[in-house]
């Protein structure tokens, strides 16, 4: 008898330690910060993924990626605090911040995203495109944009009375090219709809890689995407965003080292990519973080730019200094 008591005190003790425990680990657990990154349906989201597979930001941290349909889909999600950061494109982000969202920019990149394609092989350079039809996709957004600066700056074109433009959604136009649906001659797209094109169509050669003109025509490559942080997060914690940036260039190192691990990596999350589509699209973006001594200067330069074309991409207004981190 005495025995039994024994053994029911002892297994009431290790049930209490354990109880213990546990309660030890869910405070453990509740006590990490959760960082929520909404980023876009591309190739150069596959960089959030390592991070968040390989825990590079640490056992402090629960890190997660989610992914938005559109600008608007993004803003809500830190609206809502479902996200505390954001991948979007460099204009989106000044949109979101002369909206008044407490945003701050914490990073920039460049990647080869915008190209000028065509079946004819005597187009070659941006005079050949008069008098033709060029599909590109909606009016004022940042492949025409990105066309537009080049033309001004590199041709007797003026873009507006020399070129018949025709516009269309990417995917449209995608499946249009690849099923000949069209005649289309000559067209501006962005990747992955470039090497998803290119992947079936042997009659589609790249004309124009507008990241290499810009880099001719301005001296640096294009700024495209960047990251914003929720200034709540940034507020209560002053080392998240250099943290999170000394991260993501590591993360943007192996994507730009390993195009086929990245691309099986990405197949995993960008539902409908191919494997062999999202290396190609690796290969050709060479995803690069901008210079923070660098990156105020460039985006203010491209952000007028934006303010001749089409202000309202970027809130009608350059962001001022708070904008950025």
């Amino acid at each position: 008898m005495k025995k039994n008591i024994l053994l029911i005190v002892i297994l009431i003790i290790m049930s209490l330690s354990v109880g213990c425990n546990q309660n030890e680990i869910q405070e453990l657990e509740n006590d990490k910060r959760e960082l929520v990154i909404t980023t876009s349906f591309s190739v150069n989201s596959i960089p959030f993924f390592y991070m968040m597979e390989n825990n590079m930001l640490g056992e402090n941290y629960n890190f997660s990626v989610e992914i938005h349909k559109t600008r608007d889909e993004a803003t809500a999600k830190i609206l809502k605090n479902e996200a505390n950061i954001a991948m979007l494109s460099v204009q989106e982000a000044a949109n979101m911040y002369n909206k008044e969202i407490p945003v701050k920019l914490i990073n920039g990149t460049y990647a080869a995203s915008f190209f000028l394609m065509s079946n004819d092989d005597s187009i070659k350079e941006y005079e050949d495109l008069i008098d033709k039809k060029l599909w590109t996709a909606m009016k004022g957004g940042p492949v025409s944009f990105t066309l537009n600066q080049l033309l001004i700056n590199n041709a007797d074109i003026d873009s507006n009375m020399d070129i018949q433009y025709q516009f269309v959604s990417l995917n449209e136009l995608t499946q249009m090219v690849i099923t000949d649906l069209k005649d289309i001659e000559v067209f501006s797209t962005r990747d992955p709809f470039v090497s998803k094109i290119l992947s079936v169509k042997d009659d589609i050669y790249i004309v124009k890689d507008f990241d290499e003109e810009w880099v001719k025509t301005f001296g640096h490559r294009i700024p495209l995407s960047s990251v914003v942080m929720g200034k709540a997060l940034l507020d209560a914690d002053e080392n998240i965003a250099n943290l999170f940036n000394e991260k993501y260039i590591e993360a943007i190192k192996w994507v730009d080292d390993n195009p086929k691990e990245a691309a099986i990596l990405g197949n995993k999350y960008l539902k409908g990519l191919s494997v062999e589509i999202l290396e190609n699209s690796i290969k050709r973006m060479n995803l690069e973080i901008i210079d923070e001594a660098n990156i105020k200067n460039e985006l203010e330069f491209y952000f007028n730019q934006w303010l001749e074309f089409n202000p309202e991409m970027i809130g009608n207004k350059l962001p001022d200094e708070k904008f950025y981190y």
